[in-house]
């Protein structure tokens, strides 16, 4: 009588090597990834966010089905991308879970892993919701995808719910405003000792007296030509022993 022996398939060593690269990458993003093992029905494990920084985590989780090839294209395959048909039972499955689901597809070939969104809230038998479009340059499983993925888990009925922060550099927009300094400051000496008696007596002269000035003890500092201003109203010497002082910094 020949003796039985149990069988493992290559499909299934396939998967857990792509359970345990997707292990991996979760790592490097500084998340965990905690694998069902047998037997599962659509989901291999689940991310849970941590912060990078302090390691706090929040129970924040993120359902992931891993879906793996050794070198075998996906349909439609180039460089930039390619698309996969989710199963019709597998969209099913994830539309009644109720932590979000990603798909995480896996070449062994070249070590190379993409992730996106489970198709949600639409009719599973619809083929053009259940085919997934891969860009290769946006939707790597690598870390630069951590803080989408993390946005995942951000229940929009509880406002401040906690999020890693970015590890990956932003762009930041300013709409400051552009200050140039004059290249010269000019100083005289005032007949008014505080500038508020020397802006009634500029008051006494026009309604609309320069504002580009300071006077203290005596001096006065301005950015403005003397020759032309009415600051010489208020002068104790003439302006043509007035002095300039030049600034180190260019314009």
């Amino acid at each position: 009588m020949s003796q039985g022996f149990k069988k493992i398939s290559d499909q299934q060593i396939l998967g857990e090597q792509g359970a345990a690269l997707v292990d991996e990458r979760t790592h490097a993003m500084g998340f965990l990834f905690k694998r069902y093992g047998s037997p599962e029905a659509g989901i291999d494990g689940l991310i849970e966010l941590r912060n990078p920084t302090t390691g706090h985590v929040g129970g924040r989780l993120i359902a992931v089905q891993v879906k793996t090839r050794q070198d075998r294209p996906y349909t439609a395959e180039t460089e930039d991308g390619f698309e996969y048909l989710c199963d019709l039972d597998d969209v099913a499955y994830w539309q009644q879970a109720n932590l979000p689901v990603i798909i995480v597809l896996v070449h062994l070939s070249d070590n190379s892993l993409y992730w996106k969104p489970a198709p949600s809230r639409v009719s599973a038998n619809d083929p053009d919701i259940r085919r997934l479009h891969i860009s290769k340059a946006v939707e790597r499983f690598d870390v630069r995808a951590a803080d989408a993925i993390a946005q995942l888990a951000v229940d929009q009925a509880q406002p401040g719910v906690w999020l890693p922060p970015s590890r990956q550099p932003d762009a930041i927009f300013l709409n400051a405003v552009k200050v140039i300094l004059p290249e010269t400051i000019h100083v005289a000496a005032t007949i008014y000792r505080h500038g508020r008696d020397a802006l009634k007596a500029l008051l006494d002269i026009t309604d609309h007296p320069p504002a580009e000035w300071v006077a203290k003890g005596g001096r006065l500092l301005t950015f403005l030509n003397l020759d032309s201003s009415e600051l010489c109203h208020v002068l104790r010497q003439s302006k043509a022993q007035a002095g300039q002082l030049h600034l180190l910094c260019p314009p």
